[in-house]
């Protein structure tokens, strides 16, 4: 990928497909959030902030189906699509909200599904300890929690298939 600047033309690297992680309290509060793409974290931030909406609403739905005995998948499908970007969620029995952004190219659903599993299971190995508060486990997500999101989705971008 080339740019022209002053006339000159320059290399630029291309942005990666998977633009964003970001994870959410059962209480909304940010409790990571990693963006691939620097100059685009508050867009990633506000771009959870609004899929919230969608999962909400997703979500006071499915309460009614549940109370009829219908299970619920923790897979949100797309919440939204802003410019170049979609949003995917996943929430989990708890009421953790992890979003997913991606680059608006098309993906296969059971693709994304099965990333944004991968993240909820690194995002419990995190967190499953004795000492970890239920309601705020943000002290388990350090270092050691951003770079296993690290490897998950570099191995999951160098292998997700587009329709």
């Amino acid at each position: 990928m080339a740019a022209r600047v002053d006339g000159d033309i320059v290399a630029v690297a291309p942005l990666p497909l998977i633009r964003a992680v970001g994870i959410l309290s059962r209480h909304k509060k940010p409790l990571f959030l990693k963006s691939y793409v620097a100059s685009r974290e508050a867009a990633h931030q506000l771009a959870m902030y609004t899929a919230m909406d969608g999962v909400d609403a997703l979500h006071k739905d499915l309460s009614i189906e549940a109370c009829g005995g219908v299970a619920r998948s923790p897979f949100t499908g797309l919440l939204q699509l802003v410019d170049d970007e979609k949003t995917f969620g996943w929430v989990t029995g708890t009421g953790i909200k992890i979003f997913l952004v991606t680059h608006d190219r098309r993906l296969h659903e059971r693709s994304v599904t099965t990333l944004l599993e991968a993240l909820h299971v690194a995002f419990a190995d995190a967190v499953c300890g004795p000492f970890t508060d239920v309601d705020d486990p943000s002290e388990a997500l350090g270092a050691a929690f951003a770079a296993k999101v690290d490897a998950v989705t570099a191995a999951a971008a160098d292998s997700l298939p587009a329709v």
